[in-house]
């Protein structure tokens, strides 16, 4: 079998109205049951620097910073903290 240690989120935003309401928490916690279930070992994520909140959520998630990059999204350079959630 040919498995994949980890996996990447490309994107997860949810309607500010939607926010408070258990439903990231919930769409990552599918994610990763798949991820496990797949036999992953990893996700990982970039949240930019002045996401404060977004940070925040993903520390809580059991998320640890690994590292910090630069990035530019159209004419505009951002830091992004790149985080890691080790699976079991």
């Amino acid at each position: 079998m040919n498995t994949i240690s980890g996996y990447c989120l490309a994107m997860i935003m949810l309607d500010p109205k939607e926010r408070g309401s258990s439903l990231g928490r919930k769409l990552h916690d599918s994610i990763k049951d798949w991820v496990l279930k797949e036999h992953g070992r990893a996700l990982r994520i970039g949240v930019l620097e002045d996401n404060h909140m977004g940070y925040k959520f993903w520390c809580k998630m059991g998320y640890i910073e690994v590292d910090r990059v630069k990035k530019t999204y159209g004419n505009r350079e951002h830091t992004v903290k790149v985080m890691n959630l080790f699976l079991k």
